[in-house]
């Protein structure tokens, strides 16, 4: 867990290391009620000092459910406009289900193997270069 003195500062020092890392675990800093009423929020990691800023924008898959705080949270970090946020966030039973959905995904992948496909991939860098893609 997340020391008490680490959750009462307000910034994201050592956020930049956590960019382009995947995804983190962290803890929320504050409850669904609270984060829905003013559209943004705020977590805490092991992976950084403070506090991490986050907004529901770029989590559209939190919208509308609960949450407590201290409930754990994974998500990925990005630098948008010279800060950090968590983005990408989802709880734990959501991550079970992305997991599925993922294989199932990488089952039909594996039809098209050793053909050229033409077309655009959204995906990180380091997940490409791992699968040595391109």
């Amino acid at each position: 867990r997340v020391s008490p003195a680490m959750r009462g500062r307000n910034d994201d020092e050592g956020c930049e290391t956590c960019v382009g890392a995947g995804q983190l675990e962290g803890f929320f800093n504050n409850s669904s009620l609270e984060s829905e009423r003013r559209g943004w929020g705020h977590l805490v990691s092991t992976y950084f000092q403070g506090t991490l800023f986050f907004h529901l924008q770029r989590s559209p898959a939190l919208r509308g459910v609960e949450w407590a705080r201290d409930d754990v949270v994974f998500f990925e970090v990005m630098e948008i406009n010279g800060r950090y946020e968590a983005v990408k966030m989802l709880l734990p039973s959501m991550m079970e289900t992305q997991l599925g959905s993922e294989c199932k995904a990488e089952a039909d992948i594996e039809q098209f193997e050793g053909q050229r496909i033409q077309g655009n991939l959204r995906s990180q860098w380091q997940l490409v270069k791992e699968k040595k893609w391109g």
